[in-house]
């Protein structure tokens, strides 16, 4: 019994470490739901290829991405002050880090534009052709014939006596409880 009991412990343990472990490794990533922002600078915005700017500059067409003042944005995820973003550039989609100082959250996210359900154009025309001609023919013969002879012919006994106290102490008392459980 010690072993089992030692082995659900160790199996907790292991199993609250590993979601502790899984959690805080990913605490520092926060998703967004299509949050959008605006470029806010004086002139242009780096964007880097990770958060930080010990990351290079990221490029496009061999040139530095530099993200023009008022340029809109959507915010992909945040990693400690940097937002990873996604952006048209040069009629290119791209994504990078940006420090999230430099970007103004707008209030109101715009709602998704709904997509048009495409419709199914051919219709199923096969049709099963022919059907089952097969019928089961064995029919079971044997009918059972024991029925049950004996009557059940115990009846209700009366209900017991409820004890008085004295006798239920010394009930408790013959099957071993010590006094403290009869007090």
């Amino acid at each position: 019994m010690a072993k089992r009991r030692r082995a659900k412990l160790y199996f907790a343990i292991v199993f609250i470490c590993t979601l502790f472990f899984l959690s805080a490794s990913y605490m520092d990533k926060v998703i967004y739901a299509a949050l959008t922002g605006t470029v806010k600078v004086e002139s242009k915005l780096n964007v880097r290829t990770g958060p930080g700017t010990n990351y290079s500059k990221l490029k496009h067409n061999g040139k530095d991405v530099k993200l023009p003042n008022k340029k809109k944005v959507t915010i992909v995820s945040e990693k400690d002050d940097w937002y990873y973003i996604k952006f048209t550039y040069d009629k290119s989609t791209l994504k990078g880090y940006v420090l999230s100082t430099y970007i103004v959250v707008n209030k109101s996210t715009p709602t998704a534009k709904p997509t048009a359900t495409v419709k199914p154009t051919a219709k199923p025309t096969a049709k099963p052709t022919t059907k089952p001609t097969a019928k089961p023919t064995a029919k079971p013969t044997a009918k059972p014939t024991a029925k049950p002879t004996a009557k059940p012919t115990a009846k209700p006994t009366a209900k017991p006596k409820p004890l008085s106290e004295a006798e239920f102490k010394k009930k408790l008392q013959k099957e071993g409880f010590s006094e403290t459980y009869i007090e």
